[in-house]
């Protein structure tokens, strides 16, 4: 899907084309050629626009001119969530936390990190059920909640899904 930002439209294909596009016309403003396909959705986050790539790369454009401000050798689909100092960004089965300006990791949280830690917080019964973006399972049974943590998805009851995002968070903004 495409993002919107002020009076631009922002998108990419499988042809290894990012867009911007009018918004009012549908005029293509501006075009940038990735290192591959593009799948997922961009992000458009104080005047600049982040995307990957199908190849693994993540981008970052300045959003008026498309000029390219840096590259990531990692990330898929949706590249990016962010707070007031970090992007965070998933790649495979890892999350990195980015100083964006200049792409360079400040964190990184793998599978193995997070089932640690989760473990020590007393969850007894984990199991990851995807790692594109990374998803634990929390307790038995069905999944009945998801929530996003730096983009881990965490199922099972409510309550678990609760603690264990608190357990998480913590980890993510060091």
């Amino acid at each position: 899907s495409a993002a919107i930002w002020r009076d631009r439209v922002f998108a990419g294909s499988y042809s290894k084309r990012f867009f911007a596009f009018d918004a009012a016309t549908g005029a293509i403003l501006w075009q940038f050629k990735a290192n591959g396909p593009i799948s997922g959705s961009p992000t458009v986050i104080a005047g600049r626009v982040y995307f990957a790539t199908l190849k693994g790369t993540t981008y970052g454009l300045d959003a008026v001119s498309g000029k390219e401000l840096w590259s990531y050798p990692d990330g898929r689909y949706s590249p990016v969530v962010a707070d007031a100092t970090r992007l965070y960004l998933v790649g495979n089965a890892r999350i990195y936390g980015l100083d964006e300006r200049r792409a360079a990791t400040t964190r990184t949280l793998s599978a193995v990190s997070a089932m640690r830690k989760l473990r020590a917080a007393g969850f007894n019964r984990l199991r990851v059920v995807g790692t594109r973006p990374l998803a634990i399972r929390l307790g038995k049974g069905r999944a009945r909640a998801r929530r996003n943590v730096c983009h881990i998805a965490l199922f099972g009851a409510e309550v678990n899904v609760a603690r264990g995002a608190a357990v998480l968070h913590k980890l993510c903004i060091r």
